[in-house]
């Protein structure tokens, strides 16, 4: 039997209901797309008018046309909690960011909810978050979103937009990556003393087996005391080795239901347990760290250059 231990209980219910729904899996917008987009992709998007880009969404069992920038409102309050102008205003960037990446890589102006890694809440869902203060909390998040209209991220020197990464904790800092040299490795202190910083998952023998099973392990039994990390940067692993059969650390936090692929495994009692820091991947920008540096006096574009080597520009 598996038990989980959070090292850090969070104050605000409603909060970690959303995590649980939004970052239970932590792989939430780590997925890219391979290759550049084509030119000729550009120069269409180019020819027509924002008010031509849209999001089809199913609602109530029916399709429903969102204009990509109505889409956007709905889609903020999913991922933020505190009421930061700053950190929603970084917050539409990034999802209009990405909106504009996709409809680049696939050439076209409208885009299918169901083919993006976005949660969207409908009007009625936000009613229910924010109660009676819904007009207030609705006409905030409009004002973040028109104040940065058309602002998304492009590669330094070229039209095209990056795949802007994020995810809800780091483990105290982002990551690089080879194919994304706009990523920048930032320190995210803040982290490290929020909640759900920390967590504790115990997996006992039979269970352990089985994972380790599914990926390609194929002794029976095993001696966890030699299980060891080889780390890309440290909290970060690369690969986890037992014997001579290893797996990458991407593999193994899917396999186990892992928040992070910052970790460590030791032997426990007759299986193992793994204690994670941070909750995603740690590419691109961090959800709370974006909220802290608001709560800083940052400004969006600050808090942008702070994750990103990227240009901040109209499309």
């Amino acid at each position: 039997m598996r038990k989980w231990w959070g090292l850090q209980n969070s104050s605000q219910i409603r909060i970690v209901l959303f995590f649980l729904l939004v970052f239970g899996c932590p792989y939430f917008l780590t997925m890219k797309i391979s290759g550049r987009a084509d030119p000729k992709a550009i120069q269409r998007l180019e020819k027509e008018t924002q008010s031509d880009y849209k999001v089809i969404i199913f609602e109530g069992g029916e399709q429903k046309a969102l204009p990509l920038e109505e889409y956007i409102t709905g889609v903020i309050p999913a991922y933020l909690s505190k009421e930061e102008a700053e950190a929603d205003k970084a917050m539409a960037v990034l999802i209009r960011t990405y909106l504009y990446y996709q409809m680049q890589e696939k050439g076209v102006t409208t885009l299918l909810e169901e083919e993006l890694f976005l949660t969207y809440l409908s009007i009625e869902e936000r009613k229910v978050l924010w109660g009676d203060s819904f007009t207030e909390e609705y006409q905030r998040i409009q004002k973040a979103v028109s104040d940065t209209a058309k602002e998304v991220l492009f590669v330094e020197g070229e039209k095209e937009v990056i795949y802007p990464y994020f995810h809800t904790l780091s483990a105290g800092i982002t990551r690089k990556k080879a194919d994304a040299s706009y990523l920048k490795e930032a320190v995210c202190e803040e982290d490290k003393t929020a909640d759900g910083f920390l967590a504790l998952l115990v997996f006992q023998k039979e269970e352990t087996l089985d994972k380790l099973a599914v990926l390609g392990y194929t002794l029976e039994e095993a001696d966890f005391s030699a299980i060891r990390c080889e780390y890309e940067k440290e909290p970060y692993v690369k690969r986890v080795f037992l014997g001579d059969w290893s797996a990458l650390a991407e593999d193994v936090q899917k396999t186990f239901g892992l928040r992070s692929t910052a970790f460590e495994i030791e032997a426990y009692q007759d299986g193992i347990r793994i204690l994670t820091r941070g909750c995603g991947l740690g590419y691109g920008a961090s959800l709370n760290m974006i909220q802290a540096l608001a709560l800083q006096g940052k400004s969006y574009q600050e808090i942008l250059t702070f994750f990103f080597h990227a240009e901040l520009g109209n499309f």
